[in-house]
């Protein structure tokens, strides 16, 4: 909030801690005003580093088990497009990550601190889910929670309350050793994706979803 010039009366420190001159402790409600009623409240920079890094790790992590293998270059290019996007959303530079290790050690320390199973994250989950239900063909929306389930370990989908289609998780438990030897995982999802996208635009899924008025 801009630099404060601490003074103090009689020359004296009180109690220890300098007391602000009156003019300062305008211009700090002031400033703290404009920024609660304008922009909002200030943003919580071990949440936002957090966030930032679980976008990272969850990109790096989820493709390497579904057999998609990056290079520590590669790793190291997705960690510097998440702390870009964290640096323009605020997240101090203290607070970024020096490389991978340190990206990993952060967010587990973070975790560790803030873990916490809620409601309001299970119903975040279920209405993504639910989109997602809402979007593509039948049948594909389980393979959605299944895929989340698998990637999310059991513990943490049992936590997030996570849907569990049994027959698609067996199937995928089945063939993951093809996953990454064979690349079946990346081999399918490159036939598939172009099918989908193009069901999805010939049925006016996500414009409706959306909202968007198609003239």
């Amino acid at each position: 909030m801009g630099t404060m010039r601490f003074r103090h009366a009689a020359g004296e420190p009180i109690n220890g801690v300098f007391r602000p001159a009156s003019n300062d402790l305008k211009y700090i409600r002031v400033r703290v005003y404009i920024k609660n009623t304008i922009f909002g409240e200030p943003i919580n920079q071990e949440d936002l580093a957090q966030a930032m890094l679980h976008f990272c790790f969850s990109t790096i992590d989820g493709l390497a088990k579904l057999g998609i293998v990056q290079s520590e270059m590669e790793e190291e290019a997705t960690l510097m497009s998440w702390k870009t996007v964290a640096f323009l959303l605020g997240l101090r530079e203290e607070m970024q990550p020096r490389d991978i290790a340190d990206g990993r050690l952060l967010l587990e320390t973070s975790y560790k601190r803030h873990f916490d199973p809620n409601n309001e994250a299970a119903a975040l989950i279920a209405e993504a889910l639910g989109v997602i239900y809402e979007i593509l063909p039948w049948g594909f929306g389980q393979v959605s929670a299944a895929m989340m389930r698998f990637l999310m370990g059991r513990k943490i989908a049992n936590l997030m309350k996570v849907p569990n289609p049994k027959l698609i998780l067996w199937f995928f438990r089945l063939t993951h050793w093809l996953w990454k030897d064979h690349k079946l995982f990346m081999r399918i999802a490159e036939w598939l994706s172009p099918k989908m996208i193009r069901w999805l635009d010939d049925n006016r899924k996500l414009t409706s979803q959306l909202n968007i008025k198609v003239k």
